[in-house]
C-alpha cells in the first residue's frame, strides 16, 4: 500500500473590524489569524474589492495551531483607506499550492456628525452711528470631522428699522454678503 500526503490548504479567520465607525474620527483596526497544517509560509492580503489595503507573509505553526497576523490599522474620511460607505474587506491566505482561503468582514463608514463653526469677525461692533457703512470681514473656521468640504452660507438681518427716522431710511442698510467658499471669508 502506498500512502501519499498531500499538501493541506491554509485557512483564515477574521477576528475584528467588522462594526460601524464615525468618519475622520475613528480608526478600523483589523486582527486575523492564519492556520496551515503543513506549517507553510503564506501570503496574506486585505483588499477592499480590487485596492488592497495591506499584505504581506507570515510563518505558520506546523499542526494547523492559528498563528496572529500582523493588526492593519485603517483610517476612514475623505481621501482616507476607507471612504463614507458600506465596505465588504477580504482577507486572502495563500500557501502557494491550494486554493486560496478568505473571510470578510463587513465596515460601515458614516459621517453623522455636523461641521464644526467657529467664525471669527474683525470687528465687533461698527461705531460710531454715522450712517455710513463700513467693510466687515469674518472668518468662518468651518471644518467637517469626516474631512468633507463645508459649503457655507450666510444671512444678514437688524433688530433696527431701516425707515425709521434717524435711521438713514436706506433699505437694506447692508450689502449682501460675498462667501469665498475656498478660503471660508465671508465679506460685506
Amino acid at each position: 500500500m502506498t500512502l501519499t500526503i498531500g499538501n493541506s490548504p491554509p485557512s483564515a479567520s477574521c477576528n475584528s473590524g467588522q462594526g460601524t465607525y464615525q468618519a475622520g474620527v475613528d480608526v478600523v483596526t483589523l486582527e486575523a489569524s492564519a492556520a496551515d497544517f503543513d506549517g507553510d509560509v503564506v501570503c496574506w492580503t486585505w483588499s477592499n474589492g480590487a485596492t488592497v489595503l495591506a499584505s504581506g507573509m507570515q510563518g505558520t505553526a506546523a499542526g494547523g495551531a492559528p498563528v496572529a497576523l500582523p493588526q492593519v490599522i485603517l483610517s476612514t474620511g475623505v481621501g482616507a483607506d476607507l471612504e463614507v460607505d458600506l465596505h465588504t474587506l477580504t482577507l486572502t491566505i495563500d500557501d502557494g499550492a491550494n486554493a486560496v482561503a478568505s473571510c470578510t468582514v463587513e465596515v460601515n463608514v458614516v459621517d453623522t456628525q455636523s461641521p464644526s463653526l467657529a467664525p471669527v469677525s474683525d470687528c465687533s461692533i461698527l461705531w460710531p452711528p454715522n450712517h455710513q457703512m463700513g467693510p466687515v470681514t469674518i472668518q468662518a473656521n468651518a471644518s467637517d470631522s469626516g474631512g468633507g468640504p463645508v459649503l457655507l452660507g450666510a444671512t444678514v438681518t437688524s433688530n433696527e428699522d431701516p425707515k425709521k427716522n434717524g435711521s438713514g431710511n436706506t433699505v437694506p442698510d447692508w450689502t449682501e454678503p460675498q462667501i469665498d467658499q475656498a478660503t471660508g471669508t465671508i465679506t460685506l
